[in-house]
């Protein structure tokens, strides 16, 4: 191996090493930015919801990553963006907010004996479904029924709302206790992160992990870093001889 070779090979090492450790180093960012969102979401109620419609367009395009916040029923205003389970607590839909316990959308919906759910009921029937326990309860067992007194004491609110690049608004009103509320908006990000949440990426991500960390810390032989050969000195070797 002639030294132009060996100095090609060291090159091409630094390079392979600089790149392993960028992952690497990527890596760990997911996973520290991981723990930080649960945490966070834990404590302060902080959730990211992902757009898959353009129904909030120019302001939220599709494919875009929110990040929410949740707020009491008496903090909701109008014009706020906001994620609501819809009534039959399919998939969650997030609009903007164009009315707030207006008198006759109240009214109308005391009239029908309206119900809904309260914050402790919708996260206790979410945890039987995701565990299949619900056994013989219904959702009748977690709903209560909508009364004034609520509204004015600020327990729930009669939210309307309508998404922007709607023509008309949402075909009910929504009743809530809490909500989640907008903060800020990822354009573009949605499909990547959807994939995360995949059990094929996720198993494919830990094995490429698991390959550079071994890379990365595999002992090198004293043969691994060959010294190019000394040069000679001709003047040297005549002394010599």
């Amino acid at each position: 191996m002639n030294q132009r070779t060996g100095e090609t090979l060291k090159t091409l090492r630094r390079i392979a090493q600089i790149l392993v450790h960028t992952l690497l180093w990527s890596m760990a960012f997911l996973g520290a930015t991981s723990v930080v969102m649960a945490i966070l979401a834990h404590s302060m109620g902080i959730s990211l919801i992902l757009f898959r419609t353009g129904s909030m367009e120019p302001s939220i395009p599709a494919g875009s990553m929110t990040i929410t916040t949740e707020v009491d029923a008496e903090q909701i205003n109008v014009g706020d963006v906001l994620t609501v389970q819809t009534p039959d607590m399919n998939m969650p839909v997030t609009h903007r907010v164009i009315a707030v316990n207006d008198p006759e959308t109240v009214r109308d919906l005391l009239h029908q004996g309206h119900t809904y759910w309260t914050t402790d009921g919708e996260r206790d029937w979410q945890h039987k479904l995701t565990f299949g326990t619900t056994g013989t309860d219904s959702r009748a067992d977690v709903e209560r029924e909508l009364t004034v007194e609520d509204v004015k004491a600020g327990h729930v609110a009669v939210v309307e709302m309508q998404g922007d690049a709607n023509d008309s608004p949402d075909s009910r009103p929504y009743v809530v206790s809490t909500a989640q509320a907008t903060m800020a908006h990822i354009p573009g990000i949605a499909p990547f992160v959807a994939q995360l949440s995949n059990p094929r990426v996720l198993m494919l991500i830990a094995i490429v992990a698991s390959l550079l960390v071994a890379w990365a810390f595999w002992p090198r032989t004293e043969g691994s870093e060959r010294k190019p050969p000394e040069q000679v000195n001709p003047a040297t070797e005549d002394a010599r001889a």
